[in-house]
C-alpha cells in the first residue's frame, strides 16, 4: 500500500475481532492543508470541493522527484493509492496576454 494511505483500526478492510469495521484512510494535501478521504479514487472537482477551493482556480499536483508538476483536469481521475500522489496546489485562471481594461475616459 502507498505511503499516502493510513489505515485506522488495522490494515485493510473487513471486520476484525468484536466486529469492528476497519479502513483505509488516504491522505492528501491542497496549498499546504491536509485533507482525508476514504475513497481511492477523487477528481480534480472533487479535490477542489473538498478543499473549499473555488472552481475556476486550476488544480496541479507536484511532480515526483525531478518530475515536472502536472494540471489536474476537473473531470480527470487521481488514485490517492499512488505513490507520490498526495501534494497539489491550485491557482487561478491565468489571463496571459491580456489587456487590462481602461480606466481613463
Amino acid at each position: 500500500m502507498a505511503d499516502n494511505a493510513k489505515t485506522e483500526h488495522g490494515a485493510g478492510h473487513g471486520e476484525r475481532d468484536g466486529g469492528e469495521r476497519s479502513h483505509v484512510v488516504f491522505k492528501f494535501s491542497v496549498d499546504g492543508r491536509h485533507y482525508e478521504s476514504e475513497q481511492p479514487v477523487l477528481t480534480g472537482q472533487q479535490i477542489k470541493a473538498r478543499a473549499g477551493v473555488d472552481a475556476s482556480f486550476g488544480l496541479f499536483i507536484e511532480g515526483h522527484g525531478h518530475g515536472p508538476d502536472q494540471q489536474i483536469a476537473d473531470t480527470q481521475s487521481v488514485d490517492l493509492r499512488m505513490p507520490g500522489l498526495e501534494h497539489f496546489y491550485t491557482a487561478p485562471p491565468a489571463t496571459y496576454g491580456s489587456v487590462a481594461p481602461s480606466t481613463t475616459r
